[in-house]
């Protein structure tokens, strides 16, 4: 249980308030107040600001709650604004940039890739998200087998399944290795890392 300083001082249980305000989003946004809306976006600002292991949640919550309510964007860009000043980065966009894996992979688990607000990441369409941001979208994609989502990039970037699994292989290969290791907890000494690799694919692409 994780316990930080946050607002006026108090000390709380940052899970329990940030699972909380999050089911309050995820679960009727559209009848949520706005002044509560605005609180959630706020109370999220300042658990990302306050606690490292909470940040890429709570910076994905904010954009959740960007993308539930009309008024709400440009309050949430403000205190994305707000929260990269505090942690010395230089923008909004960079800070998006620099977390990218992670808040990508807490979004897909809630909404699809596509419904991803790529334009605080200066893209102006999905084409040019995909693109600039291909190799991570597709390891983290296909490590989460989110199989549709990849062929959704794949034509949308003129590619194949197959394509980008080789243009990123190496990236994707890394990660396949570390969350293995990571989850069954093997010896790395006495992996055979081309045997993981084919049955991974295989169950994933049916390669």
């Amino acid at each position: 249980m994780e316990f930080v300083v946050i607002s006026l001082g108090s000390r709380v249980d940052v899970e329990s308030i940030f699972q909380k305000l999050l089911s309050e989003i995820q679960s009727s946004s559209c009848q949520l107040s706005y002044s509560i809306l605005v609180r959630n976006i706020l109370v999220f600002k300042e658990i990302a600001q306050a606690s490292e292991s909470f940040r890429p949640k709570a910076i994905n919550a904010i954009l959740l709650a960007c993308c539930s309510y009309s008024k709400i964007p440009s309050l949430g860009l403000n205190q994305l604004n707000i929260l990269a000043h505090e942690l010395n980065v230089t923008s909004s966009t960079d800070l998006l940039a620099i977390l990218f894996m992670p808040i990508i992979s807490c979004w897909i688990a809630q909404k699809p890739l596509v419904e991803f607000p790529s334009l605080l990441l200066g893209c102006d369409d999905k084409r040019t998200f995909y693109v600039q941001w291909e190799s991570d979208i597709v390891v983290i994609c296909l490590i989460n087998q989110q199989l549709d989502t990849v062929h959704h990039v794949a034509a949308d970037t003129n590619n194949t399944i197959q394509g980008l699994v080789e243009k990123n292989f190496s990236q994707l290969m890394a990660n396949i290795l570390a969350n293995q290791v990571k989850v069954k907890k093997m010896d790395i000494q006495n992996i055979s890392i081309s045997k993981i690799c084919d049955q991974w694919l295989s169950g994933i692409i049916g390669k």
